[in-house]
């Protein structure tokens, strides 16, 4: 019976001794992280490129990535517990976050090849610089199209074509946040020269007719003019012009039906440069539109408006090249462009309907060239 208790204790003792025995002093080694800032060579300067979409492998070149994180308004991101060890980071951004087929919606930049981040024993913070790769082309693209009244048509190998080209411009109504939409329906003059090569050679001037401006609203907004269904030229006779077209700063001296002379009429854009802008291009230059505008109860629509005065302020336009397909006897190419214009502020064209809101222009231009 002795013997049987002392074999129970014993075999007590040995269960509460491997209950309680303990491992090494040895602790886990510490989860760590990787976080820093995306940033963008955004039109104005360097910016932030909150809701980019930053990649972690833990290989380089990797098909695909272990992690991802989304960064913030602000751009930060963060990948946390992280063992010890080398990562690689990338990152994308698209400026508007989409970029849909006929209007151009934003540009994408990346962080270029990979970026390898060796993290020990603590955090490491490391902040992202995206960059501007550009596009490539085929080819050379070269366009000469004056389409003024009596202008020379197209005069290179390929041909603009203006009857499938838009220009489109939108802004909120009212600062509220329905768009309130319209139309150009007329490009004069289209000069480009665009080299991917060559981009210090390559240029951009681009005119738009202002009285063919489309609101839909015929008889109410929108210019109106004698056989309303024939081509607009400089010739066109006008009945009258309404208010869209005076908001945008057209104001015929003449007693209507007139023709509208004014330098107002038209709009153009002449670059200075032309450079790689995310997987696309930017033109920097300058816009000039008709301006000058001031109280005056006693005027239709309130305003009046100097007929010699244009104003130039610097302006940029963000496009892309979109390869086209064939048919039987032609090619067909395209360009989409954007640029945010600020109407009031640099060209004092205001409305009770713009108010301060800036006004976002949308281009899609048509190309052809025969086989």
């Amino acid at each position: 019976m002795k013997t049987h208790r002392i074999l129970w204790v014993s075999f007590l003792s040995t269960l509460l001794l491997l209950l309680t025995v303990r491992c090494s002093d040895d602790d886990p080694a510490p989860l760590l992280s990787i976080s820093g800032t995306v940033t963008y060579p955004g039109i104005s300067g360097n910016t932030a490129a909150g809701g980019s979409v930053v990649l972690l492998a833990k290989t380089a070149n990797a098909l695909e990535y272990n992690f991802t994180s989304i960064a913030d308004a602000s751009g930060n991101y963060i990948f946390d517990n992280l063992e010890a060890g080398t990562y690689y980071l990338n990152a994308n951004y698209y400026t508007d976050n989409q970029n849909l087929g006929a209007r151009l919606e934003g540009v994408n930049f990346n962080a270029g090849d990979d970026i390898e981040v060796v993290i020990g024993g603590v955090d490491v913070t490391e902040n992202i610089t995206l960059v501007s790769v550009g596009q490539t082309m085929a080819s050379a693209m070269d366009i000469n199209y004056d389409g003024r009244e009596g202008g020379a048509g197209n005069a290179t190998e390929w041909e603009f074509d203006p009857n499938h080209t838009t220009v489109d411009f939108a802004f909120d109504f009212k600062e509220e946040n329905s768009e309130f939409t319209g139309s150009f329906g007329r490009v004069t003059k289209l000069i480009l020269n665009l080299d991917p090569a060559s981009l210090s050679t390559s240029s951009l001037m681009a005119e738009v007719d202002l009285m063919s401006v489309n609101t839909r609203t015929r008889g109410g907004r929108d210019p109106l003019w004698d056989g309303e269904f024939n081509a607009l030229t400089e010739s066109t006779v006008f009945t009258e012009t309404n208010c869209i077209a005076t908001t945008f700063g057209i104001f015929a001296d003449a007693t209507f039906p007139a023709t509208v002379t004014d330098p107002q009429r038209y709009a153009s854009f002449t670059s200075t440069s032309v450079e790689p802008y995310g997987d696309g291009f930017i033109a920097k230059g300058n816009l000039s539109f008709s301006a000058v505008m001031s109280t005056n109860p006693s005027s239709p629509y309130g305003i009046t408006n100097n007929p010699n005065t244009m104003v130039t302020k610097a302006a940029q336009i963000v496009f892309k090249y979109r390869t086209g397909t064939e048919d039987a006897t032609r090619f067909y190419a395209s360009f989409e462009g954007k640029m945010i214009m600020n109407a009031k502020a640099d060209f004092n064209i205001f409305s009770s309907n713009i108010v301060d809101e800036p006004i976002k222009v949308y281009v899609n231009i048509q190309l052809r060239k025969n086989k």
